[in-house]
């Protein structure tokens, strides 16, 4: 039962007697206030920061190049390993390499290498990559300096890359400082 009369005056405008709705009815109502929440929520919701100033990643796919980069400008690649049809892959994607500061981290001390794992099998097998996601930190030596395997979250993953980058930077300068040289 539905009445729209007095209840106007008061702000509410429907009165529904759920008892007497059909389960499809019912089923409706809670699917509709379903959606009508997760829609407030989402108009709620700050715009992301990548649309505002950060330029999403540009990842490389021809690795020559992507060693060629890496040897010109010392930092290391950053080969993250991928399939199609891998799911936690499409979600790191998503949700990780799509904040800020990953995107921060990875542009500005990484060469990012995107591996298609299906066309590059023996790349895979070379690096000792056995699932997917996976994402291999190597330098212009060619040398793995860690590797990362699974579904990360921004912060897990930034917190790895800031590892990577500190450790990278200790020994820039022990090797640059001429004190400890023999």
């Amino acid at each position: 039962m539905v009445d729209l009369s007095k209840e106007h005056a008061t702000g509410k405008f429907w009165k529904v007697d759920i008892m007497q709705m059909t389960a499809a009815n019912r089923y409706f109502l809670v699917t509709m206030a379903g959606l009508a929440l997760l829609w407030s929520q989402s108009c709620d919701a700050a715009p992301p920061q990548t649309a505002q100033n950060i330029k999403p990643i540009v990842w490389q796919t021809n690795l020559k190049s992507a060693l060629a980069q890496s040897e010109q400008t010392k930092r290391p690649m950053l080969l993250k390993f991928t399939a199609s049809w891998c799911g936690y892959c499409h979600k790191l994607k998503k949700v990780a390499f799509s904040d800020p500061r990953i995107i921060q981290q990875v542009q500005s001390h990484f060469v990012p290498v995107l591996v298609d794992a299906d066309k590059n099998p023996q790349l895979m097998e070379a690096l000792e990559v056995e699932g997917l996601p996976t994402m291999v930190v190597v330098s212009s030596d060619l040398e793995v300096i860690t590797k990362i395997v699974g579904y990360q979250t921004p912060d897990q993953l930034s917190t790895k890359f800031q590892k990577v980058i500190a450790d990278r930077v200790g020994k820039i300068r022990l090797t640059g400082n001429p004190s400890n040289r023999n």
